[in-house]
């Protein structure tokens, strides 16, 4: 049976559409999910409900072994937290112009100043900034609050730790100190050394979609990449852990940026290879063109 659709309608006025975890306004992306999963003896009640973006739900359900999983008590502790801010107007509904593709361009200039070992290495969460400002051709407007910041630029939100004594987040002064933006009473703006450098270290313009699956039978988490965003359905898909092709699967799907091979571990090695004379074969058995 399905969450009562009066249950998941008082959900998603509580937390004006945000996501609990990214904390992003994500109107059409936005699911709510069970903090305990009803195979596991979860209810329809309110208190076991999380509002939750299509990335993070895909990112709640990858289970690690060298990191911290979610709990439940952290999911609920996040949940809240979005529900008091909405309820505070803290939380302003603004629309992701580009959420995915800013978080996948993000991904692009990390893996790219890793890979040039420059000393200009930027932080994540300062090199998404440096992107975002970039992309909207706007201000990053800074308010401070008593234990945090909240930046707003076009239609992106960020809301990152306060320091009592700094009227900026470090992020924002780590970007001052390259000299790619420039600081106001309240606002930062990117400068041409930070368009240069957003422009050099994006270098490709190359999309894929990377598709995440969740077989509800067996449990098994798989990821796709394809370079069609049309292909892979959960009808066309087969489970190579319980074997079922009857369509059970969730499927979650974002558009990366980059080549599908560079998603290949990069001291991998092949792991299984098969029948390759069935490949010859077959090719030896086609006319020639």
């Amino acid at each position: 049976m399905s969450i009562p659709e009066k249950t998941v309608a008082s959900v998603l006025v509580k937390c004006a559409r945000h996501c609990s975890i990214c904390r992003r306004f994500s109107p059409l992306q936005i699911q709510v999910h069970h903090i305990i999963e009803q195979c596991d003896g979860g209810t329809h009640d309110e208190d076991n409900l999380l509002p939750v973006c299509i990335g993070c739900h895909s990112t709640i359900h990858t289970k690690t072994h060298m990191t911290k999983n979610f709990s439940s008590n952290e999911l609920k502790g996040h949940r809240d937290e979005v529900y008091d801010m909405v309820a505070k107007g803290k939380l302003p509904a603004q629309a992701q112009v580009t959420s995915g593709e800013m978080h996948a361009l993000s991904v692009t200039i990390m893996a790219t100043l890793k890979a040039q070992n420059e000393d200009t290495k930027l932080s994540e969460t300062a090199a998404e900034l440096l992107l975002a400002a970039a992309c909207e051709e706007d201000k990053l407007k800074v308010q401070k609050f008593e234990h945090s910041f909240h930046i707003a630029v076009g239609g992106q939100n960020f809301f990152l730790k306060a320091d009592e004594k700094e009227q900026f987040p470090k992020e924002i002064l780590e970007l001052l100190n390259k000299g790619y933006v420039t600081v106001g009473g309240d606002y930062a703006e990117i400068s041409d050394s930070g368009i240069s450098h957003v422009q050099e270290l994006v270098k490709t313009t190359a999309k894929f979609i990377e598709k995440k699956v969740k077989c509800l039978k067996c449990s098994l988490h798989s990821t796709i990449h394809s370079w069609n965003p049309d292909s892979h359905r959960a009808k066309d898909l087969h489970c190579p852990e319980c074997g079922q092709s009857e369509g059970v699967f969730v499927v979650w799907a974002q558009q990366r940026f980059g080549f599908i091979f560079e998603q290949v571990p990069g001291n991998a090695s092949p792991w299984d290879i098969g029948d390759l004379s069935k490949q010859r074969a077959n090719k030896q058995s086609q006319p020639d063109a």
